[in-house]
């Protein structure tokens, strides 16, 4: 059984974009493109990363991560989030509180903090 994330709260995402060979090298991630619209999904949904596909990039617009299984792929996302350029930050609140941490994406540089209350 693993730790699961319980509550994603974005904070920033500026010029923040994925490579599509990045994601489509994750074999557990669905890629789905409705109109102008591509959401990148894993396993259960616990992932979905929406924006717009252009010339082999995801622009993101939004990510949104939380729920049972969420533990077990976290270190894969760390690994997809190493190939992105731009910026993006969120805080990850782990079993309802046990733990919170600040997760900072700065041009495939990744970092997560623990945040003491």
């Amino acid at each position: 059984m693993s730790y699961n994330v319980d509550t994603w709260k974005e904070k920033r995402c500026e010029d923040f974009r994925l490579p599509l060979d990045a994601i489509l090298q994750t074999p557990e991630l669905e890629v789905r493109t409705t109109g102008q619209r591509t959401i990148v999904v894993s396993p259960v949904e616990i992932m979905t990363i929406s924006g717009q596909l252009s010339e082999g990039t995801l622009f993101v617009k939004t990510v949104e991560y939380s729920g049972e299984g969420s533990g077990w792929f976290w270190d894969k996302f760390l690994e997809l989030l190493s190939a992105s350029k731009g910026a993006y930050e969120a805080v990850v609140i782990w079993e309802g509180g046990d733990s919170i941490d600040r997760l900072i994406v700065d041009d495939g540089k990744v970092a997560v903090t623990r945040i003491e209350l």
